[in-house]
Order: structure tokens, then sequence, then C-alpha cells
């Protein structure tokens, strides 16, 4: 019955199984599946079948599962419950009465009803007349006759087999029978005693059962069926092999056999097709918390990552074989594609197009930048409303989203593809999207690296933009934004209208420009006119003390070798440099020159650029005197108020110095402060220390003049910088004339140089 149950079980779940996967059998995971089911299903049959070895306290079959550990039980109290059948037969039969008397009725005896519900007690017996009777002592399943043991019915010595299987222990025989010389030999009543061996197959460990008079060679159990498990390591089905329960065990010349359930198996080797079995990517979005390095915290979205995986082989292992044919695969759907093994760089998502595809660029849904860490030149860098310090991860930016937070005319930093520790080295141009670093971006500022547009990085990287068109088309544009007051006051914006890195113009370009609008002193058009667009005040405080006569740096003008061919002259040089630059695009900026060592003197103040003219007027400086940086502090202070006079300007102070001074703070907090308290837009500082070693005293002037920027995106660029010789010195002028508004950027941490 049990049988019939498991089997009409196992066939109902096949039946529901197919009716609801019957129509993907092509599908390697429904394949895999199917086998499963199976291979479970056999194991239910397997485990449902029942022992029927003897039980270990009497002589039923096992009850318990096949194959089960511990002792051989029936599940009963083990106990013969029949009738003593010598009690039975010492008991003599009612007579019936010789007289025929219809209206006498046999008069039924009380001790009757007593002799199937118990043992009725001697003096219950006795009160009725009749002979006690009492069941069987023998233990259940027991062979021959019920004997009660309670009366001496038969012999009480111990059966001469008594060592052997199956035997009932005492003679069954009647007492006094070994008083017959023929009848001498104690026999218990089991009807066949069994030898009791261990079985010969040692991890068996049931009992022969083969009679004992026999001579045998090998003992064999009552299983006929081999109880070894499948040599398939992740089968754990039964040995098929139902007739032979030794064939298992090596013939004559040593070769074992392979045990096997005769089914086909699941191969547990992965696909070896070429490419990503399948990309399983749940857009689970999270809410998670950021913290920058910079101080500011935020919530982010967070989408779960993707993964690439290699499925398990589909194809069976046929019956009785340890292996299939041919190579290991997912689907036997010849129409089904793998994926491409390429990842996203920033994001680290597997490309979604077919294995080895036609495709120039690969082809993803991007997600939250993971190999990515932030770069800039300044120590921090606002993403729209974010704030992220240097070498902070962009787990919470998107690739596709970042892009268009940077917005216009953005780009991109890659480590530079020469590897070289010179920008002189680096062979990519302008016309490529890519650049050479134009500064250097920290935190790493030692590795060399490369700018690159928006359309260049993601040609760079080898995957197809994710933005929408128009956004494409606004990236490639120049970023630089027209930062009139004007602007500021009606929240209007107004960018430059050529391309990303186009030459700069000059005024007489307007007119190729369509006449309108106006061209910027940093070469930049416009189509918003002003009044006296971008003029700049530029105000050198120069160090002219006696450590500036130094001739470890020299300048490069033949002039100025000639006078100054001293650290002094070096400085001269590079302003001379910065006011040429700013002369050739510059509309009514005006320069001012405070040279200083013990005390400070205005050379000259308000002039309209004219580089010669100046330089002839610098070289009037000579080296005297130490070093305190009050007193340029106290007269630009005095400058910057009396060149306001004259017209509204920009403001751009650069101090200069080569040794250590003091200075009182509240002389560079009262000039940042008037010139707030006068309506001016708030002026930018660049401390420079010129020479080895670190200035605390310039860094700190740094830093109280980005306090007074309240974000303003002029003022903010304000800095502190180290310059060891002449040659750092004049690159450093040259990026501060040609500065425009540089940011952060994310680098991808996979990508190294080649």
């Amino acid at each position: 019955m049990v049988t019939k149950v498991s089997e009409r079980r196992c066939h109902r779940v096949e039946k529901w199984l197919d009716s609801h996967v019957g129509s993907f059998t092509d599908d390697g995971d429904v394949q895999i599946l199917q086998r499963e089911v199976r291979g479970q299903l056999t194991r239910l049959m397997q485990n449902w079948s029942l022992c029927q070895t003897k039980c270990k306290d009497c002589f039923y079959p096992c009850l318990l599962l096949k194959y089960h550990d511990g002792d051989h039980d029936c599940i009963s109290d083990h106990k013969c419950h029949h009738m003593c059948t010598f009690c039975q037969e010492d008991t003599p039969q009612d007579k019936e009465s010789s007289v025929d008397n219809s209206d006498d009725v046999e008069e039924e005896k009380p001790g009757a009803q007593w002799k199937h519900e118990r043992n009725p007690s001697a003096s219950e017996r006795a009160e009725h007349g009749e002979e006690q009777q009492f069941r069987c002592g023998d233990q259940a399943g027991h062979g021959g006759k019920h004997d009660c043991k309670e009366r001496n019915h038969t012999c009480p010595e111990v059966c001469h087999l008594f060592q052997k299987d199956n035997c009932n222990h005492f003679c069954a025989k009647k007492t006094g029978h070994e008083l017959e010389p023929c009848d001498a030999e104690h026999r218990c009543n089991a009807l066949q005693h069994l030898c009791g061996s261990p079985c010969s197959l040692v991890s068996c460990g049931n009992k022969c059962i083969t009679p004992y008079e026999l001579n045998h060679e090998r003992h064999a159990c009552r299983d006929t069926a081999c109880p070894m498990k499948c040599c398939i390591p992740t089968c754990n089905n039964k040995c098929s092999e139902v007739h032979d329960h030794f064939h298992g065990i090596p013939g004559e010349d040593g070769v074992a056999v392979n045990h096997f359930c005769g089914m086909e198996h699941l191969c547990a080797d992965e696909c070896q097709l070429d490419g990503i079995c399948e990309i399983v990517s749940e857009r689970i979005i999270e809410k998670k918390q950021f913290k920058t390095s910079a101080g500011d915290e935020f919530e982010y979205q967070s989408v779960t990552e993707q993964n690439g995986t290699r499925k398990k082989c589909c194809l069976p292992i046929p019956a009785n074989q340890k292996m299939h044919q041919g190579q290991h695969r997912c689907t036997t759907d010849e129409n089904r594609f793998h994926f491409c093994e390429t990842r996203c760089p920033s994001c680290d998502y597997f490309c979604t197009l077919e294995y080895n595809h036609d495709e120039t660029l690969h082809s993803t849904e991007h997600g939250n930048m993971r190999l990515t860490y932030i770069v800039s030149e300044q120590d921090s860098f606002t993403v729209d409303t974010r704030c992220y310090g240097r070498g902070d991860s962009g787990e919470a930016e998107m690739c596709n989203f970042h892009c268009k937070s940077l917005g216009r005319g953005h780009i991109h930093i890659m480590p530079c593809e020469d590897a070289a520790t010179s920008r002189d080295a680096c062979t990519v141009s302008k016309a490529d999207g890519k650049q050479h670093e134009t500064c250097k971006y920290g935190p790493d500022e030692h590795i060399p690296k490369d700018e690159l547009t928006h359309d260049a990085f993601w040609r760079a990287i080898r995957f197809k933009d994710p933005c929408p068109p128009e956004d494409q088309d606004q990236f490639k544009l120049c970023g630089v934004e027209c930062l009139a007051d004007e602007h500021r006051m009606d929240g209007s914006k107004f960018y430059c209208t050529a391309a990303m890195w186009h030459d700069p113009f000059t005024h007489a370009d307007l007119a190729t420009c369509g006449g309108q609008g106006h061209i910027h002193s940093t070469g930049h058009h416009f189509e918003c006119v002003h009044s006296g667009t971008g003029p700049t005040h530029h105000v050198f405080m120069v160090d002219h003390s006696g450590s500036m006569g130094d001739k470890d740096c020299q300048p490069t003008l033949l002039t100025l070798k000639a006078t100054h061919n001293n650290r002094l002259g070096a400085v001269i040089d590079a302003c001379n440099q910065y006011l040429t630059m700013r002369f050739s695009k510059a509309e009514n900026d005006v320069v001012s020159f405070i040279p200083f060592e013990s005390s400070a003197q205005v050379l000259f103040q308000g002039e309209p650029l004219n580089p010669l003219v100046q330089l002839q007027k610098m070289m009037t400086v000579r080296v005297s005197g130490g070093t305190d940086f009050s007193p340029p502090l106290r007269r630009a202070d005095e400058v910057v108020s009396s060149v306001e006079q004259q017209g509204k300007r920009n403001c751009v102070v650069i101090f200069l110095s080569d040794g250590q001074g003091s200075f009182q703070e509240s002389y560079l907090r009262d000039l940042l402060q008037r010139r707030v308290n006068r309506g001016q837009d708030m002026l930018r500082f660049h401390s420079i220390k010129f020479g080895s070693g670190h200035s605390t005293e310039l860094q700190r002037m740094a830093d109280i003049a980005k306090q007074f920027s309240a974000g303003d995106q002029f003022a903010s660029q304000s800095s502190y910088s180290l310059s060891v010789d002449s040659i750092q010195l004049a690159e450093h002028f040259e990026q501060l004339a040609s500065s425009l508004n540089k940011g952060g950027f994310l680098v991808d941490r996979t990508l190294t140089h080649h």
C-alpha cells in the first residue's frame, strides 16, 4: 500500500510540472529542474521501501525504511498474543447432556468467556471448576506450538543451536524427552536455524540467512539489492543492481565495479561557452547616507549591483555513464546568445550585447559609479548641491546623471596613456577631444592625467553615450559663463557660444560671430552686451628682501639677466609674462605693483596694461631688507580702494615671497571686507611661496580669502601654491593669467596606464 501511494504521488508531481514547463523544454534551467525533480521522486520511492529484515527483539520483519540507521524494529511489543497450545489441549471438553430434554437449556460455564480475554487467576478457575489457561510466553512470530512457560509443558533446557540466528533459545520438546535414546537432542520450535554471521559485504551490516547446516563460503543476507550509493558525486540514489548484492566487490581481475543508479544525472560543471550566460540586474533602489571628506552629508539612491553569472551545464549525463559527450553548455537552444564580458570601468555593469558583437561600442544600463574617485585642482568640488573632497568615492553618482550634473562643456579625467612624467611627452591634441592636464589634479597629483571631452571619454572607454542627444549637444559647447553683475542680479545665464577648447577670440573676431555680443578679455564670445565687460585690476605684492638675491633661480629674459640674475629677476620675468598674456586679451585691465621687505612702497598703481613700460619700472627694484607681510597688505587696501574710484573691476591679488614672515590678519580681513561693503565683487587672492619649503602664513592668507568667498565663483578660486624654481613659477603665472573656472572630476580606479 505504501508503495502504491508513493507511486501515485510521484505521478501527480510529474504531471503538474509538465503542465507548467512543458512549453520550455529547450530552456537549460527548465531541463535542469525536470531532472532534479525526477531524481527527488526516485529517492522518495527508495526511501519508502521497507527493510523487512528480522526484528532485533522478535521474529517479525523490520518495518523501518530500507537502509535505516540503528537496530531493526518491527514497531510492536515483540510478544506472542496467542493462547498456550498445551493449556488448551489439557482442558477437558464439555460433555453433552445424555438426557434429551428440550425444556432443559445447557448451562454456559462462566469461565468460557475468559479464554480469549485474559489469563484468569488460579482461584477464578478453581471457583468455576475449570483448568487455568495462559497466553504464549514466546517472542512474536516464533515457529511451532505456543507455550505459556507457566507450566512444565516442554523441556526447560537450552536449544543445542542457541548460538545460531533465528533460534528461540529453549527446547520445545515434551518434558523428559531426553530419556528416549532416539530423542535426546534439545531443539527449539524454530523452523530453521540460520548462519547468523555478518554479511560478506562489509558495508551491509545484516546477518547471513543461509541455513546453518549448509556449507557456504559467502555469507549472504536477505537483501538481494546492492546497497551502495551511485558513483556520481551529486547523486544520493542507490545502485540500480537489485539481483546481485555483491556485484560491487572487485572480481578476480581486481577491477572495481562502478555503482550507477540507472538514471540520467545533472552535470555539475559550469557552461563552457564564451561570454556571460545571464546578467541579473534587480532594479531595487535603496536610500543610503554618504559623508564626504569635505564635511558634507547627503542621501543618495543606490541601485542594486548587477551580476553576471555562469550557469550550470544543462546537458544530462546518460544513465550508467560518468560524463556526457561534448562541451558543457547552459542551453540546447542554438538561437540563444551569451552576453559580452566587458564591464563599464565606472559602474562595473556588464555590456548587454551579444558576446563578440559587431557593434563598435558596448552598451549597458549604467549604475552607481563604484569604481571611481574624485580628483580636483582644489581641495573641494561641488556637484549640484553635493560638496566632495579629493579622493572621495564616486559611489553616490551615476554614470549618465553625473554628466547631466556637470553640464555644459564639462570634462572627464583619465590617466595619461603615455604614462610619462612630463606633459611634453603626451601626444594627444585638442582635436581628438583629449589634451594633457592643464593643471594638477589631486589627491594623486604625481600621476600624469589627460582631460577629455564628454564625447571623447565615452569613446575612450568604448561604451555608448547613455545621455540624450540634446544633452550631448550641450556638452560639446564651451562651458565658460559670463559673470557680469547683471546676470547675478536677474538670474540669467550666458555661456560662450563656441565649442569646447576653441581658439581664443580677439576683438577683430566679433564680426565673424555675427557682430553681436562681446568678446571677453579671456578670448570667449558671449551674446550678452555689457559696458566695460571683464576689466580686471591686477595687484602684485612681491618680496624683494635679501634672500631674493639668491641665484638658485634666474630669469630667462636677457635684459633681466644683465641686472637681476637672481630670484627677484625670475619673479619680475614671470610677472612680465603674465602681463604680456593679459595684454593680448584684456579690456581695460589695470595693474598695480607693491614691492616689499620690512616696509612696502607702491611702485605704480592702476596703470593700463603696457608690459614694456611696466617691465622697466619693475627693474628699478633692488634686493634689500628683511621680511614683514603686514606693510604690503596695508598698502594693498589703499591701492584697491583708490583704483575702484576709476570704475568697477574684478580684482586679483598675487602675493609672492620666498621667506617666512608674520602679518596682522586684521589687515587682510579689512581689505576683503571693505570691498564687500563698497558693493564691489569679492576679490581673488593667490599666495605663492617661491623656493623650497612650506609657508604657514601664506597658506593662512589664502584660507582667509576663501572664507570671504561666500560661494562666489570668482573669489572661490583663491589659492596657495608652492613654486620651487623659475620654471614652475612661470608656468603657475601662465595658469593664473589664462585661468578658467576649473572644477573636480571623477576618475575610474580601474583605468591605469597601458
